[in-house]
């Protein structure tokens, strides 16, 4: 082999050489970086195209805000975070006043915890005396059922709601207080009624009503929702607004 051949061998072979270092040293890191560059640009667009969605997400719920302040404030007045005993009065008074029955008697009591009471395991057995007991054995039978019924009571699950009973009284004819039911039950406090008895307003001792007017008393309950979670047995501030006096509509 002549000089000449030697020399190209020699140059061939240092530049293979230099080729293979090159790819070792320059190209392949340089296509690792870009690879690397590539996982984080498709992490980084999943990542963007994930806000994009909160942000059309957030967009379409604040399209809808002014609806659900609506449903908020309504839930609000049926069931206020205070007792609000005057705007309750007022809204009674004028329904009486709408319905066209005189207002006798309305005597909120203090608020107290709405309790979801359990079922109470024994039943009502133990209440009931026996058919062939003394007076004595339903005495106490009696007394035994109310321990186990006031037992299942406190042994229920406190909601964070709490109930304003109401006594109220009207007369008026009996369209007139058929009206006044009606109202109660679209009134925008939530109320309910719970017992309704009716009688001649004259039979009462009304003396303004006559002799074709009913006298209708209603025990019922007013809620609210206070901010605590916890339920009390009263609202500070609660006792001297809630013994309401008699109120007279007309």
């Amino acid at each position: 082999m002549t000089k000449s051949r030697q020399w190209i061998a020699g140059t061939a072979l240092v530049a293979v050489v230099v080729l293979v270092a090159g790819m070792f040293l320059f190209v392949q890191p340089r296509r690792s970086q870009a690879s690397a560059l590539r996982g984080q640009t498709a992490t980084q667009d999943a990542a963007n195209q994930a806000l994009q969605n909160k942000i059309a997400t957030l967009k379409a719920q604040q399209q809808d805000l002014p609806n659900q302040q609506a449903i908020l404030d309504t839930i609000r007045q049926q069931l206020p975070q205070t007792p609000n005993l005057p705007s309750l009065v007022r809204s009674l008074t004028d329904l009486a006043k709408a319905s066209g029955v005189e207002l006798v008697a309305l005597a909120p009591s203090n608020p107290q915890a709405l309790v979801q009471a359990s079922a109470p395991a024994g039943g009502n057995s133990s209440s009931a005396p026996s058919a062939g007991g003394s007076s004595s054995d339903s005495a106490t039978s009696s007394s035994t059922g109310s321990t186990s019924s006031g037992s299942a009571a406190s042994a229920g699950s406190a909601t964070g709601v709490q109930q304003i009973p109401l006594k109220i009284s009207v007369i008026g004819s009996y369209a007139q207080l058929t009206q006044f039911l009606t109202g109660l039950e679209s009134s925008q406090r939530a109320l309910k009624v719970l017992e309704v008895a009716v009688a001649p307003a004259s039979s009462s001792g009304a003396t303004t009503a006559s002799k074709s007017d009913l006298q209708m008393d209603l025990s019922a309950l007013a809620f609210m929702a206070p901010k605590s979670t916890a339920p009390t047995a009263s609202t500070p501030g609660s006792s001297n607004s809630s013994k309401a006096p008699a109120t007279n509509s007309q």
